[in-house]
């Protein structure tokens, strides 16, 4: 990928990013993220070729993707009502889950990264370390494992 492709690529990012925090925006708000992706952008940039990172995130992502509103919603509501589920308290806890192939090839990289974002992303669960030599991920969960949890470690 070439540089330029690879910086606005970290640009858009940050600037959806950046948008999507905000409640309401106006045209100013709008600026302010395209001029402050720029060194934003370039720090990713640099900071993924000082640590010679390559990621290929696998075609897999578009269907966990479609999955992914729906594990938010369930999750939040989940999470938010344990302190009404006393019973629920105590189902969450550590564990180990599969993230894809050992190795440190773009694409299985790219899929550990992937299934750690999209499992992070959801309030069920958050990946906290990863083993590439393994495959796994120390998971953190509170209860069951969620639909897109099911889905990415199948």
């Amino acid at each position: 990928m070439s540089v330029a492709l690879e910086f606005a690529c970290w640009w858009s990012a940050s600037v959806v990013v950046w948008l999507a925090s905000l409640s309401a925006f106006s045209g100013h708000d709008l600026l302010v993220a395209v001029v402050c992706g720029l060194p934003s952008a370039a720090v990713a940039l640099a900071a993924r070729r000082a640590i010679g990172g390559a990621w290929r995130p696998p075609v897999a992502v578009l269907g966990w993707l479609l999955v992914l509103p729906w594990s938010l919603a369930v999750d939040t509501v989940r999470v938010l009502s344990l302190p009404w589920r006393p019973h629920a308290r105590n189902t969450g806890g550590f564990g180990e889950v599969p993230l894809g192939p050992t190795g440190d090839t773009a694409e299985a990289a790219g899929r550990r990264a992937a299934a750690s974002l999209l499992i992070s992303s959801t309030p069920g669960g958050y990946v906290v370390a990863m083993d590439a030599e393994r495959g796994t991920g120390l998971l953190h969960r509170l209860g069951p494992p969620s639909l897109l949890e099911r889905r990415v470690v199948a």
